[in-house]
């Protein structure tokens, strides 16, 4: 035996027991996902949660359905599945006990979604008919002169396929629940003014134009105020920004990635349906386009007057360039200006 074998026996001499101990410490699930009338649902986004630790852990089912988590540390996990649309409702489960050197055996049935309803019922249900009817030429990512991929286009945000809520402070979480129980009524959409940023789950599907130009990305969206100038010549914010309802926006490239970051909001906003925000907010936007038709965006809200630790949100944003812009007008004759 020559000194290299040698060497790598005496390593994996020594490196098995860590090895097996660390497996005996650790234990796996696996199982199958189905539907409602038995039939295996592939691509299932399926997150395990740690309940003790808060670790996560993602993967999706194979073409039979099956998923498997090996080397889970032990204890009990919430599993989670989030579907876009429509088929399936979400599933949430817990706690499913995890043991050390052990596998847990978990078949998952899903239950039937909304399927039978029609476009108008549901905003999830249009998200899917617009994914559905888009068709997407199969070319390169466009770039522009100085290299960096040109994001002009029509775009849909998408929802999380791995979502995880906030965490509000105590009186962010009573407050919520209160807009809830009060159906949402002093909403600032009800009074016809500005909405918050795209965030999805929170709001109706949303499209962004992008115009892409030297020195300024602009995002046309549909509803009040419905724009963004996003500046990319270098600028930096001002430093006591006029708070605005959609914040005073810059943008940076980190290699084909567009960093956005907006400051300056005003604390009249709400972030989505319910979430109130402060003159701290602050969203940090990460886009990169991985082809011709599809981005990923990276969101990043902090605002420590609500949330408890950063939310963040990973969000696919797919090219529709069959669709337009529609002339969007609120009115609302009952709207009294707020106090």
């Amino acid at each position: 035996m020559n000194k290299n074998n040698l060497l790598s026996a005496v390593c994996l001499l020594f490196a098995s027991p860590v090895l097996i101990l660390a497996q005996a410490q650790s234990g796996s699930m696996n199982g199958q996902i189905t539907g409602p009338f038995d039939g295996k649902v592939a691509d299932a986004p399926i997150q395990v949660t740690h309940a003790d630790s808060g670790e996560r852990w993602r993967s999706r089912s194979d073409a039979e359905g099956r998923f498997e988590f090996a080397e889970l540390p032990a204890g009990d996990y919430l599993v989670q599945i989030s579907i876009g649309c429509c088929e399936y409702k979400p599933y949430r489960f817990e706690p499913v006990d995890v043991q050390r050197g052990s596998n847990r055996e978990f078949d998952i049935q899903l239950e039937q979604g909304f399927q039978l309803n029609t476009i108008g019922d549901d905003q999830a249900i249009a998200t899917a008919q617009i994914l559905a009817e888009r068709d997407v030429p199969d070319l390169p990512i466009p770039r522009t002169e100085d290299g960096k991929p040109n994001l002009t286009g029509m775009w849909l945000y998408g929802p999380d396929p791995f979502p995880i809520g906030p965490k509000f402070n105590e009186s962010t979480a009573k407050l919520v629940a209160e807009r809830v129980a009060n159906h949402f009524i002093e909403s600032p959409r009800i009074r016809c003014l500005p909405t918050s940023l795209p965030i999805p789950g929170h709001t109706p599907p949303t499209f962004g134009k992008f115009i892409h130009s030297p020195g300024l990305i602009v995002i046309l969206y549909e509803g009040v105020l419905g724009y963004r100038q996003i500046f990319t010549d270098g600028r930096n914010h001002p430093e006591d920004p006029n708070p605005t309802w959609l914040g005073h926006s810059i943008g940076w490239w980190e290699d084909d990635v567009l960093v956005v970051d907006t400051v300056g909001f005003n604390d009249r906003g709400w972030t989505g349906l319910t979430h109130p925000r402060s003159e701290e907010f602050h969203v940090i936007e990460r886009y990169k386009r991985t082809t011709y038709g599809d981005m990923e965006l990276e969101l990043t809200i902090e605002d420590p007057s609500v949330y408890v630790e950063p939310w963040v949100q990973q969000i696919p944003v797919y090219l529709s360039p069959g669709e337009e812009l529609l002339e969007f007008v609120c009115e609302n004759d009952k709207w009294v200006q707020p106090q």
